[in-house]
């Protein structure tokens, strides 16, 4: 129930990517929203510890289950909560001050897919790697089955997550993170649509897209993404809070004012009675304390430096890596490397000591990640639009001969004699 053992794994990860930026690395450039980069890198680390916690009851009653301390619950769902405002808050900036100018939204869906899709796509085919041995080298359900399931996984799992070989709880390979991804998903395509409250008309066509897809989520999406959105409004709050804070910052005045001390207790305050006072963030009154803080942190409070620390926000570059890689470090470590009888048999401080163990592996192996795969595929943004632009170059070529062909055939058959 002690929130200690997630501090000094904490400081392990830290010290872990202060070597990592010292030896490898290159401190990010301080960007415009430098606290929030920062605060990334604490959100999914702070995730990964939940799901320590998860896992700490999993292998003793096989039950995966929500926290039983309020500490470790917050680590995991409000720090999604967090991860969804900042979502709402850079894209709805990003809105805002495109609102002048047409978006390139060809470039903007093609970025969003390369920062997401190969990353996760890789960690999928982690997950196929561990699934043979999980089952024990057996082969249970048909080959057209289990493509079938893997199709469904490499979609981002928008349309479920099926069990893989008949593996019960697949999903828990990966911890489960998966879901946050099609909520993700869901409000990028959403953008075209939500765009025009920013007195923005973007084309048709998109709008269209945007329709089209949010019609695949409602009528086909097994995470039922749009249906829980009406159903449960407060998962809709993060992405509001995010939208909410754009317009904050446009007032020099708020901007001021979120850089003093005293907006730095209020910011800190708010955090800490969201958190030690209700159970879940998903709840009218904490989500207006955590909206607080947030906008507070996005309008230039950095917690005295914390966030803005060249540490703190090369972690936060990894985030990504961080939040999909520690569900299979877990399994890994507990199913495999440890195995399921003697982590049942494990003392509480004996697994935190492993979880102790795991923070600098994960570090290194996100850095890894984020440097093979993440940062080589943001990079080719050019590259794909340079080739999508030749793509209809040749296509507008194609037309035009074929055209000239049909013209050219017309008028051969109107000379014909007869």
């Amino acid at each position: 129930m002690s929130p200690v053992p997630a501090f000094v794994a904490l400081i392990a990860a830290l010290i872990t990517s202060a070597f990592l930026l010292r030896w490898h690395g290159e401190a990010p450039a301080l960007s415009r929203f430098a606290a929030i980069d920062g605060l990334r890198g604490f959100l999914a680390f702070f995730v990964f510890m939940h799901h320590a916690y998860c896992w700490d009851a999993f292998r003793t009653s096989g039950e995966w289950r929500m926290p039983d301390s309020r500490f470790y619950v917050h680590c995991g769902e409000t720090s999604v909560a967090l991860f969804f405002m900042i979502t709402g808050f850079l894209f709805c900036q990003k809105l805002n001050a495109e609102r002048s100018r047409e978006l390139d939204w060809c470039r903007f869906f093609v970025a969003r897919i390369l920062r997401l899709v190969p990353m996760y796509w890789f960690v999928v085919v982690l997950m196929l790697v561990v699934i043979p041995f999980a089952s024990g080298g057996v082969q249970k359900e048909p080959p057209s089955w289990i493509a079938g399931e893997i199709m469904r996984w490499l979609t981002m799992t928008i349309f479920g997550t099926p069990n893989i070989n008949a593996l019960d709880r697949t999903y828990l390979i990966i911890a489960g993170v998966a879901w946050s991804l099609v909520y993700e998903a869901a409000f990028y395509v959403s953008l075209p649509i939500v765009s025009m409250a920013f007195f923005s008309r973007p084309p048709n066509r998109w709008v269209a897209f945007s329709v089209f897809c949010l019609a695949i989520f409602v009528g086909f999406s097994k995470c039922n993404v749009v249906r829980d959105w009406w159903n449960n409004y407060t998962l809709l709050i993060p992405f509001v809070s995010g939208a909410i804070t754009s317009y904050l910052v446009r007032y020099n005045a708020f901007r001021r004012f979120s850089e003093c001390r005293t907006a730095m207790a209020i910011a800190v305050g708010s955090g800490a009675i969201a958190i030690a006072g209700f159970p879940s963030p998903y709840a009218p009154i904490p989500l207006l304390l955590l909206t607080t803080a947030f906008a507070l942190v996005a309008c230039g409070n950095n917690l005295c430096g914390l966030l803005t620390w060249s540490v703190a926000r090369f972690m936060g570059e990894m985030s990504y890596s961080i939040y999909l890689l520690h569900g299979i470090l877990l399994y890994v470590t507990f199913k495999g490397v440890i195995g399921s009888e003697a982590a049942r048999e494990l003392s509480t401080a004996a697994h935190w000591t492993v979880i102790l163990f795991l923070s600098p592996i994960l570090m290194l192996a996100s850095y890894t990640t984020n440097r093979l795969i993440e940062k080589p595929c943001m990079r080719s943004v050019d590259d794909v639009m340079s080739l999508i632009g030749q793509l209809k170059v040749s296509s507008w070529k194609l037309g035009e001969f074929g055209a000239g062909k049909t013209r050219g055939f017309s008028v051969e058959v109107s000379d014909r004699p007869k």
